[in-house]
């Protein structure tokens, strides 16, 4: 069908070509035509180009309406934008209640930055009433998904225990995977619970977390109370004052 002409004359998706070249012109095209024909993979993607100004001209709301029909249709990446446009205010008015709709509807449909999204905003109590059974189901979700700041903030939780049970020996261990999936803040905070939870080699191995989550470019700030924490555990031989919370070693609040 169109689509699929479209993603022909397009190339590789990512394709590092001008946003107005011949190519994504004619491809958006393609997918607007197969949108009017019934297909809402089509609609999706016309939708999208309209989101960037991919092959046509940049217009958020439009982007909106064609988001809408295939979230109408059940299109998990539709749904998903449509969160993203209400949660950061593009082409619509700030509406955090309609984002959490979208966004669980696509954590529903398999999408699972969707799932992040939407157990980010249980664990915040934006847009949704904060639940942190809620939270924790739809981050585990992601981060089974391999969204690396899903299994960041799920790993949060679960070592803050504000809004469940605390347990640092989970939560490290989503930190930990929040880490390896190249999330910057997963790589700081696995750091600071390192030095809770780790039997040996707490600063060797807290050290290499730290200078990972500097390579991923974690919040300076951050990084450099982290490093003199690890500091001083280095000079006390593996024993320093523990702070009261994650949020604080990290944060200082």
């Amino acid at each position: 069908g169109c689509a699929s002409l479209a993603e022909v004359e397009e190339g590789e998706p990512g394709a590092d070509v001008p946003l107005m070249d011949p190519l994504r012109v004619k491809a958006s095209a393609l997918y607007k035509k197969g949108c009017e024909l019934g297909s809402t993979f089509a609609c999706t993607r016309y939708g999208y180009r309209l989101h960037k100004g991919e092959g046509v001209a940049q217009n958020d709301a439009s982007a909106r309406r064609y988001y809408a029909m295939s979230c109408d249709d059940d299109d998990e990446a539709a749904c998903y934008n449509l969160g993203v446009m209400y949660e950061h205010q593009q082409g619509v008015g700030k509406d955090l209640v309609k984002s959490a709709t979208y966004y669980d509807k696509s954590c529903t449909l398999g999408h699972m930055s969707g799932c992040a999204a939407i157990g980010n905003f249980y664990a915040a109590g934006e847009g949704v009433d904060k639940h942190g059974a809620k939270a924790a189901e739809r981050l585990t979700k992601a981060c089974d998904g391999d969204i690396g700041w899903g299994c960041t903030t799920l790993g949060w939780l679960y070592v803050d225990g504000e809004i469940v049970s605390e347990d640092m020996e989970r939560g490290h261990k989503y930190l930990m995977r929040g880490c390896d999936l190249k999330d910057a803040e997963g790589c700081l905070y696995a750091a600071a619970t390192t030095l809770d939870v780790a039997q040996t080699d707490k600063v060797k191995t807290a050290q290499a977390l730290l200078d990972r989550a500097k390579a991923l470019e974690a919040d300076k700030d951050a990084v450099k109370r982290i490093a003199d924490l690890i500091d001083k555990y280095r000079k006390n031989g593996g024993q320093a004052p523990r702070e009261k919370s994650l949020r604080n070693k990290v944060f200082g609040e």
